[in-house]
């Protein structure tokens, strides 16, 4: 069976899921999800550090990740 691929919300790269982090909308405010099993929609972040500062430089777009 094939991992199933998501996109990183910062650079666009389709990679496979266990190799990105995700981050959840939770009490108004954004969670990483390290074990990828909080529920609500998610975003998904390459582990690179350079990636991660992308997605927290972005604020506005937040509402569009998470549909808010």
């Amino acid at each position: 069976m094939t991992e199933p691929l998501r996109t990183c919300c910062s650079c666009g790269m389709k990679k496979p899921k266990h190799s990105l982090q995700r981050f959840v909308w939770k009490n108004e405010m954004v969670e990483p999800d390290p074990k990828q099993l909080l529920e609500g929609r998610g975003a998904y972040c390459c582990k690179d550090e350079q990636c991660f500062r992308l997605l927290l430089d972005k604020k506005k777009k937040w509402k569009r990740l998470f549909r808010l």
